[in-house]
């Protein structure tokens, strides 16, 4: 084998594995990004560690939940006094 063909190969396999170790690192860095934001976030620790964000959450109440459903809304809507008003608001439209 000439050095000319073994200069090749070895040229080819540290193409080959700097690609995968290029992908390889990519993807740490943006893992890493994610925890440093989801962290800055206040949303997780590190190293038992906490940002002044996840002190702040911490320490504000949570604000009460209230969720109106559709049918809710629908009870609501379809009440006689409702429906009677929506009646007669129609029917003083101009024909």
């Amino acid at each position: 084998m000439s050095s000319m063909s073994l200069l090749l190969i070895v040229g080819i396999f540290f193409l080959a594995v700097g690609s995968i170790l290029g992908y390889v690192f990519y993807w740490l860095a943006v893992i890493a990004a994610l925890i440093y934001m989801k962290f800055t976030e206040g949303r997780t620790k590190l190293f038992g560690y906490e940002s002044v964000a996840g002190k702040r959450r911490r320490e504000t109440p949570a604000l009460p939940q209230t969720q109106t459903t559709v049918r809710e809304i629908e009870k609501e809507a379809m009440t006689p006094d409702v429906v009677e008003e929506s009646v007669d608001a129609v029917a003083s439209l101009p024909h």
